[in-house]
């Protein structure tokens, strides 16, 4: 339904680079990454704010490249909304209609289904001023649904609200996406993407970095940004491989990093290119002093930080990388953690998973 075709555009100090994308027709679709990525300026070329400086942009098999934005027929919720205070929620909803010069009676009829549709009748006389940020945004919705365009693009939709409300925001995101509207949602939430979306984008400095279903996207992460979403901690670059009799050894580095190198033993693999590795942080042992095992992968470290994540607790330790350890509360008592505390990590081969 939505293709982009080798898009590129360069400002000064930033370029979205050779961007190709397929969105299907009613596919919840959503486009993920830090701040900064050009997440919203993708959203701003489909809608013909911004035009490309080389490649295409196809809409249900035609080229609307060049097209203006009004006659481009997509809807864009922005991030702040842009209702307009001066008008009642009825006469905000009602307004693309009113310019296209519908008939009275069938405006009536279309702003009363779709009021209804985000469940906002009852407010169809009060003010903009007088709405919460969970009714401003379900108004919003209706008055960009009103269009019919079969395609919603929204920006960072759930930052405007308070977290009570954005569960119910979920529901009618979920509700419209089952009604056939094709929706390309812009975040830098993980969350978000991995609870509403049918395929996920992932965006980092003006390039497509992956691209697919949640377990294509996330079973073999390409990089830390990708491998945080899946709850990751302990993702590393592979920056050398070596063979020591039976046993697989990595010298591994943090992402974007040289400066410190640390050596671990990995599962023993037919010989391959490897990239990265992921080491579980729940198959970690953390102690006060060196284990006797047959764990061969120990190491002296310092605990650098501690949080508390539901009824568990995440250790970072510092072993001349960061290394993150999760323990149950009855383990982060027991062993009395504290910052800059030294204690030992160990592992077995079989905690780390290789890419």
């Amino acid at each position: 339904m939505i293709e982009l075709k080798n898009i590129r555009r360069k400002f000064k100090d930033f370029e979205l680079s050779d961007i190709s994308l397929n969105i299907s027709k009613g596919e919840y679709h959503v486009l993920v990454g830090p701040s900064g990525a050009g997440k919203t300026l993708l959203l701003n070329l489909i809608a013909g704010f911004v035009k490309p400086d080389s490649g295409r942009i196809i809409l249900n098999n035609s080229d609307i490249t060049d097209l203006l934005p009004q006659n481009r027929n997509v809807s864009y919720l922005f991030q702040d909304l842009a209702l307009f205070p001066h008008l009642s929620v009825e006469e905000n909803v009602a307004f693309s209609l009113k310019i296209k010069k519908m008939k009275k009676q069938d405006v009536s009829a279309q702003v009363k289904k779709y009021l209804e549709f985000t469940d906002v009748l009852h407010l169809k006389d009060r003010s903009i001023s007088k709405l919460s940020g969970g009714e401003k945004q379900r108004v919003a919705l209706a008055r960009n649904l009103i269009t019919e365009s079969g395609i919603l693009m929204l920006d960072e939709p759930f930052s405007a609200i308070d977290t009570q409300l954005k569960l119910s925001l979920k529901k009618l995101l979920k509700k419209i996406s089952d009604y056939g509207v094709t929706i390309i949602h812009v975040t830098h939430n993980p969350e978000e993407a991995i609870s509403l979306a049918h395929k996920i984008t992932v965006v980092e400095n003006g390039k497509i970095i992956s691209s697919g279903t949640y377990k294509e996207v996330f079973s073999k992460p390409l990089n830390m940004f990708i491998a945080g979403f899946s709850g990751y901690k302990n993702f590393f670059k592979v920056n050398s491989v070596f063979r020591e009799g039976d046993s697989l050894f990595v010298d591994v580095v943090i992402e974007n990093s040289t400066d410190n190198s640390v050596r671990f033993e990995i599962p023993n693999k037919p010989d391959t290119d490897l990239n990265s590795i992921i080491i579980d942080s729940s198959n970690i042992v953390l102690s006060d002093n060196k284990l006797i095992s047959s764990a061969r992968n120990s190491y002296e470290g310092i605990v650098e930080s501690v949080f508390r994540i539901d009824s568990a607790y995440d250790v970072e330790m510092n072993i001349g990388i960061p290394v993150w350890v999760k323990l149950t509360e009855s383990s982060f008592n027991e062993l009395g953690i504290e910052k800059g505390k030294r204690m030992w990590i160990s592992f077995k081969a079989s905690a780390v998973s290789v890419f």
